[in-house]
């Protein structure tokens, strides 16, 4: 019995000290490591999906030294293109200034293909991009994910590159002025995922770390008693 009572009085001590919910929502990263030019690596920049609710995902479109400027050259080129599967209830928020979401259409973004919806920006031309990051959010009140039962993303089946055709989940429109012997515009395009395993925040550690103290305190003090 007194053993017992220094396990539970442990188990206690423990469940007190951390937070009953520690785990993070899934996020996805797709790099954008495809060109006309085909697979690059080190890839171009990422897309990163966070899910942030049942009902809600984040997406952040960045860069390395690669990219300088997310743009709109026209010429069938939009700066930012993916495919809803559910559109007329996925509303797109929080836009990044200087961005604008398009109504569904039809929307090139060569040599990637066709998409469903577009962001735009920054009128036509290379001289009027936005740098980066690119992020908005996408809500739809019958649930939305990256993968899986409630999946509101898919990839296109158009657009031959890189020995692929079809399957590109984003297309981006950059711009590299920065860059030596840049001041060239082309689109890249991500086709693979991978999630990223959700790390606890420094508070959950702080929170778990004082719980395991307080345990260890706990049973010091009940050895010393029955001592």
């Amino acid at each position: 019995m007194k053993i017992r009572n220094l396990v539970l009085g442990a188990l206690g001590a423990i469940t007190l000290a951390v937070p009953v919910t520690t785990a993070s929502a899934a996020t996805y990263i797709s790099k954008l490591e495809y060109s006309s030019a085909g697979y690059q690596s080190p890839a171009f920049g990422t897309v990163k999906i966070q899910e942030i609710n049942p009902n809600r995902v984040d997406v952040t479109v960045d860069f390395g030294s690669l990219v300088d400027l997310i743009v709109d050259t026209g010429n069938a080129h939009v700066a930012f293109s993916f495919n809803l599967s559910d559109t007329p209830n996925s509303t797109v928020s929080n836009l990044s200034p200087g961005f604008t979401y398009q109504p569904e259409g039809n929307y090139k973004n060569s040599p990637f293909g066709y998409f469903k919806n577009a962001i735009t920006c920054c009128g036509n031309g290379a001289s009027n991009g936005i740098a980066p990051p690119l992020k908005f959010s996408v809500n739809n009140n019958s649930g939305i994910t990256f993968i899986g039962a409630g999946n509101r993303f898919i990839s296109n089946t158009t657009g031959s590159a890189a020995g692929f055709t079809g399957g590109w989940w984003f297309a981006v429109d950059t711009y590299d002025a920065g860059r030596p012997g840049g001041a060239n515009t082309f689109v890249v395009a991500a086709r693979d995922f991978a999630e990223v395993i959700a790390v606890p925040e420094p508070a959950t550690w702080a929170m778990m770390i004082i719980g395991f103290g307080a345990a260890g305190s706990l049973l010091r003090r009940q050895r010393a008693a029955l001592a």
